[in-house]
């Protein structure tokens, strides 16, 4: 038997995952009834096998869950639709101007930033509207608040976007 399932299982009562990753069939490979039964002529009983599944099934559904929440929002709402779009073009752009390394890791973080801000105020819109679907002006201020800090976040991409490609643009002439 191959040294990582060993020492995959070898460890009793560990609080997670301890050895290199298993590769994906050994998932499937242990039946129930072979989990933590004789292995090296010792019987071991183990959670780490079920702590790392348990914890991998939670990842790979969280993982999910998360990019469900993207295909929502580029489905369902404008303003990321706008702003991913935005994203698109600033890569060709970058690409076609010839940026540095710095400059892309610069684009980058404020095009996250201002996508990542985005789907918070549209969740929180979202939140608010099913707490009180009518008008109350305590959530006006919180939904507007929330949109102030989307237009803060892409004026300032908007700025360095122009700090980073007006260079180029003379650079290329």
């Amino acid at each position: 038997m191959t040294d990582w399932i060993w020492h995959l299982l070898k460890f009793e009562g560990c609080q997670g995952f301890v050895g290199p990753v298993p590769p994906p069939f050994f998932i499937s490979f242990l039946s129930n009834n072979e989990r933590g039964t004789k292995l090296r002529g010792k019987i071991r009983k183990s959670k780490c096998f079920y702590t790392f599944t348990r914890k991998m099934k939670r990842f790979i559904n969280s993982v999910g869950f998360a990019l469900n929440g993207i295909r929502i929002l580029l489905k369902n709402e404008r303003h990321f639709k706008i702003h991913f779009l935005a994203f698109i073009f600033v890569l060709i752009l970058g690409v076609f101007l010839n940026i540095n390394r710095i400059e892309w890791l610069v684009l980058f973080i404020t095009s996250a930033l201002v996508m990542t801000l985005e789907a918070i105020n549209t969740s929180l819109e979202k939140l608010c509207d099913h707490v009180t679907p009518s008008q109350h002006e305590s959530i006006k201020k919180v939904k507007d608040v929330a949109a102030g800090a989307v237009l803060i976040a892409a004026l300032f991409a908007l700025v360095i976007g122009c700090v980073i490609f007006i260079p180029a643009f003379y650079k290329l002439c």
